[in-house]
Parts: C-alpha cells; sequence; structure tokens
C-alpha cells in the first residue's frame, strides 16, 4: 500500500513531529546513554541507586500514560518509591534524560529529515514538534530549524499522549484546524491514537506495521512522495 493511500499533500496545512524515535534514532541513541551511564557509575557505586530510578521513571511515564494522568506525577512517583526528594529526582532526571543525551543526537538523526522539512518550508508548509518531553534544545542539537514546540510538562496540555491535548495545542499554534494538520511519529499506540482523538492524519515511522495502517520506512520515501505529488499537481 503506497503512502498517496494515507496522505494528501493538497489538505495538509502544517505538519507536527513528534521527537524522540521520529526525528532521530532513539534504539542507537539509548545504546549510546547506556555505555555512558555504565562508564559514570561503575566508578561510582556508591550511586548506583540512580540509574535505576532513571529506568524507574521511564516505566512510570509509561503507565501514567496510559492511564491517562499529569506528566509531572512521575517525579512525585519516583521520589515516594525511593523515599527521596523530588528535587533530587528531578536533578538526575534532568541530568540523565534531557541534557547528557543532547551531544549525541545530531549522529543519530534519521537520514533525511532535515531535507523533508525544508521541503515542507520551502512550500510554506509551516511545521512544529510536540513531545512528552520538552524539545527546544533538542532541535538545536539535532541541527534542525527552529520551530513551535510543544511538551507534555506545558501548563497549557499538561497531559502525556495518547491524550491528545498536546496536538491539539500544537494545532492552536500553527492556525490549525486538526483535520488540516498531520502528525509524524513512530508509535502507533502513543502516536497514531493521539491523532485519531484528535482527528488529525498521521503516519508513523517504521517498518512491522500492518500495511493498512498508515506508515513510512524513511524520509526519502516521505520526501519522494511529496515532490512526486507536486509534479502531478
Amino acid at each position: 500500500m503506497s503512502l498517496s493511500q494515507f496522505i494528501h499533500w493538497h489538505r495538509v496545512r502544517g505538519v507536527i513531529f513528534d521527537v524522540d524515535g521520529t526525528l532521530y534514532d532513539q534504539k542507537m541513541l539509548r545504546r549510546r546513554m547506556l555505555a555512558d551511564i555504565l562508564r559514570f557509575y561503575l566508578l561510582r557505586p556508591h550511586q548506583w541507586s540512580e540509574p535505576r530510578m532513571i529506568f524507574f521513571f521511564r516505566r512510570l511515564r509509561e503507565k501514567l500514560a496510559d492511564a491517562g494522568h499529569s506528566p509531572h506525577e512521575a517525579i512525585d512517583g519516583v521520589a515516594r518509591k525511593f523515599n527521596i526528594s523530588s528535587q533530587y529526582v528531578t536533578s538526575v532526571v534532568d541530568q540523565w534524560v534531557m541534557q547528557r543525551p543532547l551531544r549525541h543526537l545530531k549522529s543519530c538523526r534519521f537520514p533525511g529529515v532535515a531535507e523533508f522539512i525544508q521541503a515542507l518550508r520551502d512550500r510554506m508548509i509551516p511545521t512544529a514538534v510536540f513531545s512528552d518531553y520538552p524539545a527546544r534544545e533538542k532541535l538545536v542539537a539535532l541541527g534542525l530549524p527552529d520551530m513551535p514546540c510543544i511538551a507534555a510538562q506545558d501548563a497549557e496540555v499538561n497531559r502525556l499522549k495518547p491524550h491528545p491535548r498536546g496536538l491539539e495545542v500544537a494545532a492552536e499554534k500553527l492556525g490549525l484546524n486538526p483535520s488540516e494538520g498531520l502528525f509524524i511519529g513512530d508509535r502507533h499506540e502513543r502516536d497514531g491514537l493521539c491523532a485519531m482523538k484528535a482527528g488529525m492524519p498521521f503516519l508513523i515511522l517504521g517498518r512491522g506495521h500492518p500495511p493498512t495502517r498508515p506508515h513510512f520506512h524513511s524520509y526519502w520515501e516521505l520526501l519522494a512522495d511529496l515532490n512526486r505529488k507536486e509534479s502531478q499537481s
């Protein structure tokens, strides 16, 4: 099944991207971060509870997303689990989830993503990102253009995907009705479901999806489809 059966480019007035796993290879990044964590904490065994906190934090956020809770509850949940302060948890999460990964992002960026975003801009199609985590520093580290960044932690959102509020806010920032946008993500159970709840067309990056699901394999494929539709119009 071709992309033309999923996307009607003449109806797309804006494109909204997920970030983690969509703009860059998250599996590659996690391998590199695991190596960084091991190198750091093998020399600091007295701090070994910190990587356990990080892994518990990630699992807890997944559960909170499934239950439709606020993302801010994850920090407090980790603090209760490990009997430590929320401030301590915040500092560890900020270091290992937000800051240290930045230096790896450019080398993990998916091929063709920068060219695809530029092609959208050349056609006056605005772009934005909606992520469960703050994304502006990630865009800089990825070497991608500045664009509106909406995060689950934002006061006007305060919900994790697949709750549709963040996608609705992103559409508002671009001046779109949800039906006029296109959401690009990498997880059908999070990004795809979020888009369906918001009433927005979507595509999922990656292989292994049923042929009836709206998906694509690479940004070069997506760019070729965009160029093909333009030449036919």
